[in-house]
């Protein structure tokens, strides 16, 4: 039942994001979700149907047992009304279907018959807390962003895991404060330091110098090959135009 319900999630919440893509989301996903439901709907009337199997069973087991105190009563009734004026013979037969009828009720009430009645209560417990279990984590199947934005990248298919190596699956963007990136070498680095004023100039926007002031610089160097740089960010003052991704070029005012 989990795996049903885990599946149907996976493959819906995968049909949701594609919908945001252009064009029509493709007819093997359409498939894809369909089957997914269908095996959820199956393992849930898998469930029901052992539900009332188990019920079916222990009812049978209570008729069975009436039954059998029934007949016990018939047989000590028989062979006590036969204590009176019956052979030997004729006692010692009650007194074997009274030994039967006993018996026969012992084996229905027994410890063997208890425990095969627990096992079967524990199965269909079991059973419900899995679908319990599937419920809940189908409820907790929306992805929630951290903050919001627009999607920018979806990196996943239909049938891809839901986390890829060296990339993430879906790339949310904040565009309500953009900030600026920058490498600065380990040799300037030590001039740059946190509320330094800076201006940016964008190469698509060459005639607009934008303002802004550094928020943050990396603890640690990233390197590549003999080159060492941190990343310094800044913020930005008015982002009219700016989209995210831009190439930009900053220069930062001496510390005063």
């Amino acid at each position: 039942m989990r795996s049903a319900q885990d599946s149907y999630s996976t493959t819906y919440w995968k049909n949701r994001e594609l919908e945001k893509l252009p064009g029509d989301l493709p007819q093997s996903a359409k498939d894809a979700e369909a089957a997914a439901l269908r095996a959820v709907s199956n393992a849930e009337e898998g469930l029901r149907q052992a539900e009332i199997a188990a019920e079916s069973a222990r009812l049978a087991e209570q008729t069975g047992i009436q039954a059998a105190e029934q007949q016990v009563n018939q047989s000590q009734a028989a062979l006590d009304k036969l204590q009176a004026g019956a052979t030997p013979d004729q006692i010692a037969a009650a007194s074997a279907q009274v030994a039967q009828a006993r018996s026969q009720l012992d084996a229905l009430t027994n410890p063997t018959t208890a425990s095969q009645r627990a096992q079967r209560e524990a199965s269909v417990a079991q059973a419900q807390a899995a679908l319990e279990s599937a419920q809940y984590n189908r409820s907790q199947a929306d992805l929630k962003a951290p903050f919001a934005g627009v999607v920018a990248e979806v990196n996943i298919d239909v049938g891809d895991p839901s986390s890829s190596a060296g990339a993430a699956a879906i790339r949310l963007i904040d565009l309500s404060e953009l900030t600026a990136e920058v490498d600065v070498s380990d040799v300037d680095i030590a001039g740059v330091q946190v509320g330094q004023a800076a201006s940016m100039i964008v190469q698509s926007l060459p005639n607009v110098t934008f303002s802004g002031k550094v928020i943050s610089i990396a603890p640690a160097a990233t390197v590549s090959g003999n080159v060492r740089t941190y990343t310094v960010r800044i913020s930005i003052d008015d982002q009219s135009g700016l989209l995210a991704g831009m190439r930009v070029r900053a220069t930062i005012a001496p510390a005063s």
